[in-house]
């Protein structure tokens, strides 16, 4: 029995990492950390506009010297709005934010630091639920 379980976990992790195509994650939470200047995915892309699929898993990492408050905009879809983290300090992290989809499209979730509305970016949660291991 544990073989199969260790089989399992080293298949898990294998299937780790993102697709080069679209940007959809394939870990088990989407990493996005705040720079001074940027905001990254887990693969070091710069360009924060990822996609998760329904539900998706998000974390926000402050690897900058300054607190970050990350926001939706006011009248954003209630499915967006756990993306309102709030203040982040330096090198600290959110616990794990949980999206889901409730409409007939694909759901795109519009984020920004509130102290600099340039940090931004959109994470786009897929219609269907997935099935599977996720991400």
């Amino acid at each position: 029995m544990r073989l199969v379980i260790s089989i399992a976990v080293l298949a898990l992790a294998a299937c780790g990492g993102s697709s080069s195509g679209g940007g959809t994650t394939q870990d088990l939470v989407a990493e996005l950390t705040i720079h001074s200047g940027s905001i990254t995915t887990q693969t070091g892309t710069t360009a924060a506009s990822i996609q998760v699929p329904n539900p998706g898993s998000i974390r926000f990492t402050n690897g900058d010297t300054v607190a970050h408050t990350i926001v939706v905009p006011t009248g954003s879809s209630n499915d967006c709005n756990p993306l309102n983290v709030g203040t982040i300090q330096p090198g600290a992290s959110t616990p794990t934010v949980i999206v889901n989809n409730s409409t007939s499209g694909n759901e795109i979730c519009t984020f920004s630091d509130s102290a600099n509305p340039a940090l931004s970016g959109n994470i786009t949660i897929l219609t269907q639920a997935t099935g599977g291991s996720g991400y």
